[in-house]
């Protein structure tokens, strides 16, 4: 099982299912290596400006799937 978390606006993929293994691919280059590891390769990338900000995107808010949003009847 594939596990995924974004950081920074970066996705982290862990294939191997043990949570001290990460990959990392930013473009052509891939780093692997702990959360912590990617993490500081991820700010010290932005901090040379060899990276590009991530663009910063609205979610609609989450529904849990038993609730249901109220409308008003007419």
């Amino acid at each position: 099982m594939s596990h995924k978390l974004i950081i920074d606006g970066y996705m982290l993929t862990n294939d191997s299912g043990k949570t001290d293994r990460w990959k990392l691919t930013i473009g052509d280059e891939t780093r692997l290596g702990s959360l912590f590891e990617l993490k500081r390769v991820i700010k010290f990338y932005r901090e040379l400006g060899v990276i590009p900000e991530v663009r910063s995107q609205t979610l609609p808010p989450a529904t849990s799937p038993g609730s249901t949003l109220l409308r008003s009847r007419r």
